[in-house]
């Protein structure tokens, strides 16, 4: 089966999908509303346990994924993040990633997957938003402590509450605002260090 989308520098690609279960990955917070930092995170919290993942994710296996699809999916906002941090990791690993749709089935739906060897990330549509999936190893959890003040409560939050699992830290963190899409290129680049040349 083949997709045509990518959503790196604006390209619309053929790509592989593979169809995998996937267990544990795509939690769906909910975008916080405006408000002070300690009911942000709350609020942020009550609702990664809460939500119903399948009423927003894109569930439906057989529905084409196309780029008008994708963004009334997620909206203009939303998609102009994931576009922004798609084009990020395209220009910082520059012929790194070859990314590739991934099908978790009814409960996770669709999610695009960044992978060299092992997984780097992965980007997941949702209604009105999208989060991204980052899980940490042993050495990189030391790593992202020594950034940790550099990050915003909210993806301070997020990370603490991560459950841990034997293969690392998954981290399910929503993408909706400029700082969270700050925290994100911190977090990526403990996750895979920047080649020299693309700094």
């Amino acid at each position: 089966m083949l997709v045509y989308v990518m959503l790196v520098s604006g390209l619309v690609k053929k790509m592989k999908v593979s169809d995998t279960r996937i267990s544990r990955a795509f939690a769906s917070p909910l975008l916080s509303p405006r408000g002070k930092t300690g009911s942000q995170t709350r609020w942020h919290l009550e609702n990664i346990m809460n939500m119903d993942k399948s009423t927003t994710r894109m569930t439906d296996r057989e529905q084409p994924l196309t780029l008008p699809r994708l963004k009334s999916w997620m909206g203009a906002r939303a998609f102009g993040f994931w576009t922004e941090v798609a084009d990020w990791i395209a220009q910082n690993y520059p012929d790194v990633f070859a990314p590739d749709w991934i099908f978790g089935g009814k409960k996770h739906g669709w999610g695009l997957r960044y992978k060299k060897s092992k997984s780097f990330c992965s980007l997941v549509p949702e209604k009105n938003r999208f989060a991204i999936q980052i899980v940490f190893g042993a050495a990189e959890r030391a790593c992202v402590e020594k950034i940790r003040a550099e990050l915003s409560p909210a993806t301070q939050a997020a990370y603490d509450h991560a459950t841990t699992y034997h293969d690392g830290k998954w981290l399910r963190l929503p993408v909706t605002s400029k700082s969270a899409i700050r925290d994100v290129r911190r977090l990526l680049a403990v996750k895979r260090k920047i080649p020299k040349t693309s700094r």
